[in-house]
């Protein structure tokens, strides 16, 4: 049966949900991911800060000190780090130890990463706690745009409240509305580490 146009227009604007991985079956790098920097000393636990169901490392030569999400790879004690989901570049790490502390895997409410319109990508904010009417700074986006409060879930559409930066109002920000997701990127689940070591004490 032949799509209506209502049908064709809905589906031109339904949100492309993607999840990446870089580390394939057989415990090895992807071919379209490059690994472009190595680091040693790592120290890594299970509950990635930007999608739950990954690793976070720490590692003395990572240029912000936490890398995340990082996902293991075969041989044991090596993990490899993606910054931004669309960006597939990687830190690799030789990890000191891994551990069974920290948060554990667990669901995370939002994607790890957006695209708005052709050329707007955001990045789940972990960290901020600013707000402006009243709605959390959720995530940090390109070309002095910020997402804030929740995603709109339409079904298949989903939409993110827009704002910009703008220096002549009280909060900082103009509102640009709520606007179409064209993309989400999530983190794939990660399996536990070939080889767990044991938990050293006072680590993280």
């Amino acid at each position: 049966m032949p799509f209506s146009d209502a049908a064709r227009g809905a589906a031109a604007h339904a949100t492309d949900v993607r999840t990446i991985n870089p580390v394939d079956a057989g415990g090895a790098v992807k071919a379209s991911f490059k690994v472009v920097k190595h680091v040693g000393h790592g120290v890594c636990q299970p509950g990635s800060y930007q999608t739950g169901t990954a690793y976070r490392c720490t590692a003395p030569a990572a240029a912000a000190g936490v890398l995340d999400p990082c996902w293991p790879l075969a041989p044991a004690k090596t993990m490899v780090c993606q910054a931004k989901p669309w960006v597939h570049k990687l830190v690799r790490v030789h990890v000191r130890n891994s551990t069974a502390g920290g948060t554990g895997f667990r669901a995370v409410a939002v994607p790890w990463g957006l695209r708005i319109g052709a050329k707007t990508r955001c990045l789940h904010d972990v960290g901020s706690v600013r707000k402006v009417d009243g709605h959390p700074l959720i995530y940090h986006c390109s070309h002095h745009h910020d997402v804030f409060g929740p995603l709109r879930d339409g079904g298949s559409t989903w939409k993110a409240h827009v704002y910009r930066t703008h220096a002549h109002t009280r909060s900082g920000y103009k509102s640009l509305g709520w606007r179409t997701v064209v993309i989400a990127w999530k983190g794939a689940d990660a399996p536990p580490p070939a080889t767990p070591t044991p938990t050293p004490s006072g680590l993280l």
